[in-house]
């Protein structure tokens, strides 16, 4: 119970923070923004199934909020303003490992984090 309280303060302080944040009306960012908003509910749907004991459930969503995440730093750091305006339209020309690998070419992200998470949990 210590961490879905931990978890649930952890939720009110970014909400706090991004609460009425400004953003470009760019693609680019409203895109990048839409996939880490959809990150960020999940993670609080994951805390509200544990919460009530519903693990299979809250298990399920850790996929989607790894996945929204790389694609949301993907289009905002890495992709071309073609891969972004293709994205639009649904269609992504690049494998997950693909995109994980643009993003850890960024500074900040060469750790290799990322693709080792993939290589580890999405098998």
């Amino acid at each position: 119970m210590e961490l879905i309280n931990k978890s649930e303060k952890l939720i009110q302080w970014v909400d706090s923070k991004i609460h009425g944040l400004e953003i470009s009306a760019d693609d680019r960012t409203r895109i990048a923004a839409g996939c880490h908003d959809v990150a960020m509910e999940h993670q609080k749907s994951i805390v509200l199934l544990v919460a009530n004991s519903l693990y299979g459930s809250a298990f399920s969503l850790v996929r989607l909020i790894f996945e929204a995440y790389i694609r949301g730093v993907w289009l905002y750091r890495c992709a071309t303003k073609k891969e972004v305006e293709k994205f639009k339209k649904g269609k992504i020309e690049k494998t997950f490992g693909q995109l994980i690998s643009e993003v850890e070419n960024i500074e900040g992200y060469e750790a290799g984090t990322l693709s080792k998470a993939k290589e580890t949990s999405l098998k």
